[in-house]
């Protein structure tokens, strides 16, 4: 099949639509080049027409071949960025759901109650003012232990190519334009554009020291590109100054989920973001986890900011075919 099929193929699902701007302002904005970007959807077209294909989805073959289950050749992290300075004191973070955490993060040790620590972290929090409060005291409790997660704990799935772990930082301040919102896990899910975070979703924030980020210990980062799997709310190209100031220092933007469905707001930039390669806890000198609360209200459900109002928003009134062709004039 070639590429411009597969294209065509892609841009017949809202989510392929979406990845195929990506793509475009991945090339454009000289994120991605025009080689590694053929090279990418020459082999997704040539994963869709296999025998015995994982599956016929194209936003599926698109997630496999980013992460080298095809050729074996690697896509993740393609914009690399230069080691942290020496004298930063920035703190980066990730958040993830109190499940994920526990299921990844928390040493045996502290699930069974039977090892002199008799402290038991729930998967969630019971739902409740009490059980929140009751959450909070006990993961203070283990993560006060520098020994508290699990020997082989890490930031990003560890898979046999791993995959991203998406941070952001500190160093940009607060953004004095975005919405409140009703609790600290919903301001952060709409600042990060977790759009599946839904309503009911505790979540929990990692956070380190930049400096921990150290190349000889295998560490890569990278501004993303259409090739590092975000969600169906990334976008690699934000029109606004803030976006600019996160793109001077080498990030990305996030969705603001919030300001997407506030038809009133002229721009949606969210959080700063970067992309790393599955890390290790043992690797950073010390982690801090904060619970966030529980994220109240879902997004991403009403015709003002469901996947089909995104993409539009992405396409900025150009046909799927316009923006095939250009992006098929720079490969």
């Amino acid at each position: 099949m070639s590429i411009k099929d597969f294209l065509e193929i892609l841009q017949g699902t809202v989510r392929g639509r979406i990845i195929a701007v990506n793509m475009l302002a991945s090339v454009t904005t000289g994120l991605l080049s025009p080689a590694a970007a053929r090279l990418f959807l020459q082999e997704c077209a040539d994963a869709i027409d296999a025998p015995g294909r994982r599956t016929a989805d194209p936003v599926q073959i698109v997630e496999y071949v980013s992460c080298a289950f095809g050729s074996g050749r690697q896509y993740l992290r393609q914009a690399r960025q230069p080691p942290f300075d020496a004298g930063t004191v920035q703190m980066l973070s990730t958040t993830m759901r109190t499940e994920t955490f526990f299921r990844f993060m928390v040493s045996p040790r502290y699930k069974v109650g039977s090892t002199g620590i008799p402290v038991f972290l729930p998967p969630r929090p019971v739902n409740t003012v009490s059980g929140e409060r009751d959450y909070e005291r006990r993961l203070s409790a283990i993560t006060a232990d520098p020994d508290w997660f699990d020997p082989v704990a890490t930031l990003g799935r560890p898979m046999p190519f791993p995959s991203n772990c998406w941070v952001t930082t500190d160093t940009f301040g607060p953004d004095p334009s975005s919405p409140v919102a009703t609790t600290a896990a919903t301001s952060v899910r709409d600042q990060l554009g977790l759009v599946d975070y839904g309503d009911g979703t505790f979540l929990v924030r990692l956070s380190f020291a930049a400096l921990s980020l150290i190349p000889d210990k295998g560490c890569e980062m990278a501004r993303p590109t259409s090739c590092d799997l975000g969600n169906s709310r990334f976008r690699v190209k934000t029109p606004s100054a803030r976006a600019d100031q996160y793109a001077s220092l080498g990030w990305g933007a996030t969705v603001h989920l919030g300001k997407l469905a506030d038809k009133t707001s002229s721009e949606s930039t969210g959080a700063s973001e970067r992309v790393i390669r599955a890390l290790a806890l043992s690797a950073l000198k010390q982690v801090a986890v904060q619970y966030l609360s529980k994220v109240i209200s879902d997004r991403g459900t009403t015709d003002q900011d469901d996947d089909e109002a995104f993409a539009r928003s992405l396409e900025q009134g150009n046909t799927h075919t316009a923006i095939r062709d250009e992006l098929m004039r720079l490969l």
